[in-house]
């Protein structure tokens, strides 16, 4: 579902199967796998598959530290993987931190489908809630800060949300996205306005303090650095569905200008860099 990769050659690939029950009820299960560069393969953890969502996970260059979140979207029974965030040592499946992140109203769990994202150094790690809160944690797992960039807003009766999608850790500084307006009750239902901070990048410095803020126009639905450059992945805007936001956008660090916009004919929903990060590709 999700692979990535270390410095030292070593990819590493999230696999999620759900399984819906008869009873309405649905069980999920995740297993991360490490392949090095000989083809040996690694599971993390070691003995079970985890009972909970996993779609992405994060890796530090040496290849030593893997990061990952967990979400759960049928809250209310015993899960064995039950905190937010996980750190675990890849040699040894060892964990390493965990974290447990408040849940706020109206949501009954907190959830990272996306994220989180450990710096390359490992010093920090950073993460984006789908309530729309952001997090910087040190490489040791204490809570450094927060900050709300969506919160959740009732209108005519309805809570409406921008929701949290991505993280990138750029040196001194760390981004984070917004996506679509959501309906809490029902995600495909429509929604009477537009939260303000829908479709947003944020740039902070690693204190916390709000460096630039730049709307985008549609769902930012990937994110990949080029030196001091921010490349996004401009998709659909459920609301607006203006075909002219889509494409791959390139901004500057720090000041979130807009340098260069590579128009799609539809939604952009992926991006790459090449090795050394001097040719951007877009999907």
């Amino acid at each position: 579902m999700y692979m990535t990769d270390d410095a030292r050659g070593n990819l590493y690939a999230v696999a999620l199967r759900s399984i819906r029950q008869a009873g309405g009820q649905t069980e999920y299960f995740s297993r991360i796998y490490r392949f090095d560069t000989q083809g040996n393969v690694e599971l993390l953890p070691r003995d079970q598959n985890m009972d909970v969502w996993v779609s992405c996970i994060s890796v530090d260059e040496a290849g030593r530290e893997i990061v990952f979140a967990t979400s759960d979207y049928a809250p209310g029974r015993a899960r064995r993987y039950a905190h937010n965030i996980y750190a675990l040592e890849t040699g040894t499946a060892k964990e390493l931190w965990h974290a447990d992140i408040p849940t706020i109203a109206p949501y009954e769990r907190t959830n990272m489908r996306f994220g989180p994202e450990i710096s390359p150094d490992a010093g920090a790690v950073a993460g984006i809630s789908s309530d729309g809160r952001a997090f910087f944690f040190a490489g040791t797992g204490q809570l450094q800060w927060t900050r709300s960039l969506s919160h959740p807003q009732k209108v005519q009766g309805i809570y409406v949300n921008a929701t949290g999608l991505h993280v990138r850790h750029l040196g001194e500084y760390v981004a984070f996205t917004t996506g679509n307006t959501y309906n809490r009750a029902n995600w495909q239902l429509s929604t009477p306005v537009e939260h303000p901070q829908s479709n947003n990048v944020f740039l902070f410095d690693r204190t916390g303090h709000l460096v630039k803020r730049r709307k985008m126009g549609g769902m930012l639905e990937h994110m990949a650095t080029s030196r001091n450059e921010l490349a996004v992945a401009v998709g659909r805007n459920i609301r607006s569905k203006d075909p002219g936001v889509h494409g791959l956008a390139l901004l500057s660090v720090p000041e979130l200008d807009l340098l260069d916009m590579l128009p799609t004919d539809g939604p952009c929903v992926a991006l790459a860099t090449n090795a050394d990060a001097t040719r951007l590709i877009a999907m």
